[in-house]
């Protein structure tokens, strides 16, 4: 990121962006993603609850609406599960535009029979992804292709905790300073403090909420427990998350033999993977600012490139050549960039991916 470009910090709600201007349908999507509600679920801590509106449909199991093809009983098809944060889920996306849809329509495109279903959640990391397959697998769900779409919540948890997996959501809202119509971790906050009242008359709810959240008030001034590292340091924070995030794929590889689907994982482009940053981009929220932030995901990048793993892709350079704006802020892209991505995804998947 030019740094010297960055001037204040932009205070615009996503839909009033470059990307949205014109489209008549910007805000009623954002009105429609901030009445989604969060909800406890066991094991996983959180996600999001069955809604329906014009733009946005969630299933009583959590999963995002997504393209497919209309099929009959008589054919054969096969599925395509997808698991990631909220980049995934598609914040600030229609339903048949999210990266999962786009996804969906180019496979199918080409010929090939295959449901693709969005467990995307917002915030998630890689732990509580994998969680829900485990959970769903012992539902009895038997899918051929399984996909995680990671990068930034893992490293932002680690940046934040200085340990990789550990997340704090109260923090996490204070830090990015956001009003409660502006951000996707505001409405997990709202949604988690509106069931409270009814969570802490059940004890071990109770216990297990607190992996989620400290209901005490934050202090009011606090730094992540990386934004002083100095190289040494990070490059340690980077050799343990690059561990913590290749033990996902160990994990991917067990249940991949055990339950005999295929898998790929998918290290996901950032606002600091992109070559070309708009003024726009780089005031959107206040974590484009931090530049050892910036370091930490650029050496956390690195690391896992040079891991050459089998079912590890790096496309983080997905934007290397794309000037306009994309980025609603650090990681959430614009419709246009769901669909880039999901082209690249594709271009791997058809080299020997799908059958």
């Amino acid at each position: 990121i030019n740094f010297e470009i960055i001037t204040d910090r932009d205070t615009m709600a996503p839909h009033e962006r470059s990307p949205y201007a014109g489209r008549e349908w910007g805000e009623e999507l954002w009105e429609e993603i901030y009445e989604t509600q969060i909800v406890f679920a066991p094991f996983i801590e959180w996600r999001t609850n069955e809604y329906h509106g014009e733009y946005v449909n969630i299933d009583s199991s959590g999963a995002r609406k997504t393209w497919n093809p209309v099929v009959s009983n008589s054919e054969e098809y096969q599925t395509l599960y997808m698991f990631g944060g909220s980049t995934l889920w598609g914040f600030v996306a229609r339903d048949d535009y999210t990266i999962s849809s786009f996804l969906s329509k180019k496979i199918n495109n080409a010929g090939h029979n295959v449901m693709v279903h969005n467990y995307g959640e917002i915030s998630y990391i890689s732990t509580q992804e994998l969680l829900r397959l485990v959970l769903l697998l012992k539902e009895g769900h038997r899918p051929d292709y399984v996909i995680f779409y990671d990068g930034v919540n893992d490293a932002y948890a680690a940046y934040q905790s200085g340990t990789p997996g550990v997340q704090n959501i109260v923090m996490l809202k204070e830090k990015w300073g956001y009003s409660t119509s502006s951000s996707a971790m505001s409405i997990i906050f709202r949604g988690l403090m509106k069931g409270t009242v009814d969570i802490l008359t059940q004890s071990r709810i109770h216990q297990a909420i607190g992996k989620i959240a400290v209901l005490s008030s934050p202090k009011e001034e606090f730094q992540e427990a990386a934004s002083n590292y100095d190289e040494e340091q990070l490059q340690s924070l980077t050799k343990d998350l690059t561990g913590y995030f290749l033990e996902t794929v160990d994990v991917l590889d067990y249940l991949s033999d055990t339950y005999g689907f295929k898998y790929a994982v998918f290290w996901q482009p950032t606002l600091f993977t992109k070559r070309s940053i708009t003024e726009e981009e780089a005031n959107s929220e206040a974590r484009a600012h931090d530049k050892t932030l910036f370091s930490f995901y650029q050496l956390s990048t690195k690391s896992l490139v040079s891991q050459r793993s089998a079912h590890l892709f790096d496309i983080s350079d997905v934007f290397d050549n794309e000037t306009d704006t994309v980025y609603i802020d650090i990681s959430h892209t614009s419709e246009e960039g769901n669909e880039m991505i999901a082209e690249r995804m594709f271009q791997i998947l058809e080299n020997g991916f799908l059958d």
